[in-house]
């Protein structure tokens, strides 16, 4: 059964990648230390990414840091409410990227 994650984009706050049920704060779970150095928060449990947050874009940089870490492979379901799809970590920056240049270019 894959993990399902939420996707929220608001572009005057930033970006959440998070499992769906979730429970706040940050500090309840451990950094991800392999996670891009750009990210404001990465974190996990268990060994298994749980939640990621950045008030900026992801830079193309990060993704491909992302993409050397084995944390960031995991196959999960991602929806943001309107669209829903199967990927990793790394599918899901670049659609979180992709979404912040449709806004700012479109």
């Amino acid at each position: 059964m894959v993990r399902k994650f939420n996707i929220e984009i608001t572009f005057e706050y930033g970006w959440e990648i998070d499992e769906t049920g979730f429970i706040a704060p940050y500090s309840n779970y451990k950094p991800v230390e392999e996670a891009p150095i750009s990210f404001g928060i990465c974190v996990k449990e268990k060994g298994k990414l749980i939640a990621m947050y950045d008030p900026f874009i992801p830079t193309t940089e990060a993704i491909k840091e992302a993409n050397k870490q084995d944390i960031f492979s995991e196959e999960c379901e991602f929806t943001d409410g309107k669209h829903t799809f199967k990927g990793n970590f790394v599918d899901a920056l670049i659609y979180v990227q992709s979404k912040y240049k449709e806004h700012y270019n479109g």
